[in-house]
């Protein structure tokens, strides 16, 4: 059987625009998104229905699981 290699610790995305409109009547606007997929994603312990806490910090967000979940997964 062929060892697993590990999974890197650095992840590559990409910000995207995203177009919205607004109820404000301030117009259209775009929006920065960030999408997160893969099945790394379970690797790493989170799963589907999972509450999760972003920190911000300037050129920084850290995504960590939440201690307190909505419900019991």
């Amino acid at each position: 059987m062929e060892a697993q290699q590990p999974l890197p610790k650095v992840r590559k995305l990409t910000v995207c625009n995203k177009g919205s409109r607004r109820c404000t009547g301030s117009g259209y606007i775009t929006l920065p998104v960030i999408s997160i997929t893969g099945k790394w994603l379970e690797e790493m312990g989170f799963r589907g229905g999972h509450t999760v806490d972003v920190t911000c910090e300037k050129h920084k967000l850290t995504i960590t699981i939440s201690p307190k979940q909505r419900f019991e997964l």
